[in-house]
């Protein structure tokens, strides 16, 4: 039996047709958004897992705490006899670093928290400066340089030092660099 459908009935059946590949095709960018951030998730936390598993592990002799720490060592710096004011503030934003300033007076804080490991790089004097974005090596402090204009020594305690950017610092350490 061969019934002819009626316009109407056409109409229907073509618009059934194309809400089903309307209906696919959202599916399928459906899948494919969610396939892509599937994806996109593994690999964050693939590279986060390599990223962690290939840290250098510090020698046990490096290791100063396995629980962290809160230490306060005092920096003071001279250049030419003009005392440097060592600003609030350094290591502190949305993201505290655990070695940063509370005020203007010279104090570093050492603050790693509960169950952190510490390590001797952690508290180098140079690292300091890093977050702070200034220059300090054995041979220039800021700007000043060993050289024609004049030369630098580190005091920790009372006795030179030479390890400068290098020097772990300890717990209630009075650190002066002198530029002369």
């Amino acid at each position: 039996m061969d019934e002819q459908l009626s316009k109407q009935e056409q109409r229907r059946l073509e618009y059934v047709a194309a809400e089903r590949t309307r209906s696919r095709k959202q599916f399928v960018r459906r899948f494919m958004k969610w396939a892509l951030i599937i994806v996109l998730a593994v690999g964050v936390v693939g590279y986060f897992i390599w990223f962690v598993a290939n840290q250098p592990v510090p020698a046990e002799a490096d290791i100063i705490s396995r629980n962290g720490m809160h230490w306060h060592p005092h920096l003071r710096i001279a250049i030419k006899g003009k005392e440097e004011v060592i600003p609030p503030g350094i290591g502190l934003g949305a993201v505290h670093d655990p070695m940063h300033t509370h005020d203007p007076d010279g104090i570093i804080h050492l603050e790693y928290g509960q169950g952190m490991r510490v390590t001797k790089d952690d508290t180098r004097l140079g690292r300091f400066f890093e977050i702070w974005g200034k220059q300090f090596t054995k041979e220039c402090i800021f700007d000043s340089c060993t050289g024609g204009e004049g030369t630098m020594k580190m005091m920790v305690n009372g006795k030179e030092n030479t390890e400068f950017e290098h020097y772990a610092m300890q717990d209630n350490d009075k650190i002066e660099i002198i530029y002369e």
